[in-house]
């Protein structure tokens, strides 16, 4: 992904990071977050289990990056729902 960003030279402007919801913080007040949570239980266990992360995710998105628009790419629409986000 950075070498992308080089060869589109905006890698001033683009930050990747992995961490931990609760450590999420806004970087600036307005941005794009595009973010792929994991898919169908492959790295944080079952659709139980992942209905909460999402919602988690939602939460941090409401609370943490007012500002912002949110991307967020997801082949599941039962586990989209549980954002809790307006999508469009």
């Amino acid at each position: 992904m950075i070498v992308n960003t080089q060869n589109c030279d905006v890698e001033n402007h683009v930050w990747f990071a992995e961490m931990d919801l609760a450590e999420v913080s806004a970087p600036a007040d307005s941005g794009v977050l595009f973010c792929n949570p994991p898919p169908y239980g492959e790295r944080l266990g079952q659709d139980t289990d992942l209905g909460a992360f999402y919602k988690l995710l939602g939460d941090m998105v409401k609370q943490k990056l007012k500002g912002w628009t949110a991307f967020v790419l997801s082949g599941n629409k039962e586990l989209s729902q549980s954002i809790g986000l307006k999508s469009s």
